[in-house]
């Protein structure tokens, strides 16, 4: 079954060891889930941020995910390394974060209400208090900031208005 998005759900990976948690989620959720996708993962997320914000595409967007059993196949998830009941998101994260949404945004016609949270569709504590709505939804408008100034500036060199 095709997924159609018209989602992002943001979940934590409860763990908060500062070492890198890929290998180790993609493990767990094989042993639960043992979903794989097409990309030989079984993380149940489609993008995996680590705290220092390398990510990782571990789903094709258009894969369903087993991350929230009502929205397998309506939503892209994105999985942070961390515990945010804890410990607050790296800036790196957030900025990995904010970019992911962004282009999740533009490729499938999404809005900045159509992020959500894990705990928004279940009772869990996915992903912790101390990653919120407004955090993820600002750092996309931050990110969709910076890329209108790149194309400004690139813009404003390419007629002479800016020195090379």
């Amino acid at each position: 079954m095709e997924n159609k998005p018209d989602k992002i759900i943001i979940h934590h990976t409860g763990n908060s060891s500062t070492q890198p948690q890929f290998k180790q989620s993609n493990e767990y959720h094989r042993k639960k889930f043992a979903w794989q996708s097409s990309t030989g993962y079984f993380l149940a997320y489609h993008y995996f941020i680590e705290q220092n914000g390398e990510h990782i595409q571990a789903r094709d967007e258009l894969e369903g995910a087993p991350d929230e059993l009502k929205h397998n196949f309506d939503g892209i998830s994105i999985g942070l390394a961390g515990d945010f009941r804890y410990q607050l998101p790296t800036k790196a994260q957030m900025q990995t974060l904010g970019v992911i949404c962004y282009d999740i945004q533009r490729k499938h016609l999404l809005s900045i209400a159509d992020i959500f949270l894990h705990s928004d569709f279940t009772p869990t504590e996915c992903p912790g208090t101390n990653i919120t709505k407004t955090m993820v939804r600002a750092a996309t408008i931050n990110a969709e900031v910076n890329t209108i100034k790149k194309i400004i500036l690139w813009i404003l060199e390419k007629i002479h208005l800016l020195p090379r």
